[in-house]
């Protein structure tokens, strides 16, 4: 609650791995205590909303049964709430939430720019992938077109049509992943770990299998050269020779 020590609490709503709101649920215990609703009341159900004080606050629910939980969405409606809902996933694909209104996966405001110039999204046209009929698109549509069509891993990064720039998109909730995948947990590591890699003899035929083995470092020094050079150096389709290709297409 706004310029308050209170947090609210109005409704809990839970969702499978399947984006379907999990109803069979009962609160169990509130701070440690178990609900007994005389001396430790239920969070939910209640009919005013459920408000305390203090940083920290543990809630335990009993399903009944096992369940895969991947989205946990919590509201507080109160006139002083902000803000008035929040919700926490896996961190793989977000359930998305049935309703009347469903939240978008993709908006133009969920983006990692990978190269060219500080660019406004909105203003970009972007290259879809060659089976695409129409291959030009305005932000807008690209929206459209990855909430139609949800890459599995969360993201996809896109060429701009002048192929000054590269921007990945990620579904909302994925940004974490998005990075990570571009980037590694410590990008600064990473680069300095490719400028430190010393440069070997090329053999045509290496006889020792075990020599053939590249090291998890080795290839994550391989994601940071991709991040880096695949736009600078303008790296094409080896299939014919001319499609620009985005760093998650190497």
């Amino acid at each position: 609650l706004y310029d308050t020590f209170y947090i609210g609490i109005q409704s809990i709503a839970f969702y499978s791995e399947h984006g379907q709101q999990i109803h069979s649920f009962e609160n169990i215990a509130v701070d440690g205590e178990t609900v007994d609703n005389e001396k430790c009341m239920p969070v939910l159900p209640s009919n005013d909303g459920w408000i305390a004080a203090g940083d920290e606050h543990s809630l335990l629910f009993d399903f009944g049964k096992e369940a895969r939980v991947s989205c946990v969405s919590i509201k507080c409606t109160h006139g002083a709430c902000s803000p008035k809902e929040v919700y926490f996933t896996d961190g793989m694909v977000p359930a998305e939430l049935l309703s009347d209104s469903p939240i978008p996966r993709y908006a133009n405001r969920s983006y990692i720019q990978l190269a060219g110039e500080p660019t406004p999204v909105d203003g970009v046209k972007f290259r879809l992938p060659s089976e695409f009929k129409k291959k030009v698109v305005a932000c807008e549509q690209l929206m459209e077109h990855l909430n139609a069509n949800p890459p599995a891993r969360g993201f996809q990064s896109f060429l701009s049509d002048d192929g000054k720039d590269v921007f990945a998109f990620y579904q909302q909730g994925c940004c974490t992943r998005a990075c990570d995948y571009f980037f590694g947990k410590d990008p600064a590591h990473s680069v300095k770990f490719v400028n430190s890699l010393v440069k070997r003899k090329i053999e045509t035929v290496v006889e020792n299998a075990v020599n053939r083995a590249m090291t998890l470092k080795e290839l994550q020094a391989v994601r940071t050269i991709i991040v880096s050079d695949c736009h600078k150096k303008k790296w094409k389709s080896s299939r014919d020779g001319k499609t620009g290709l985005a760093p998650d297409d190497v």
